[in-house]
């Protein structure tokens, strides 16, 4: 049987976090040995 890849990776942030944190990024990693991606945020202030 092949393996099913599907996307399950998820994250939840409220508007409220980017007027506070403006400059704010989010990094989806890359698979390796695992079927799921690390996902990496980048809470910054400023510009």
């Amino acid at each position: 049987n092949p393996p099913i890849l599907r996307r399950l990776d998820r994250i939840f942030l409220s508007p409220e976090l980017f007027s506070v944190f403006p400059s704010s990024s989010l990094v989806l990693g890359p698979r390796h040995l695992s079927d799921h991606a690390p996902l990496l945020i980048s809470l910054l202030q400023g510009r």
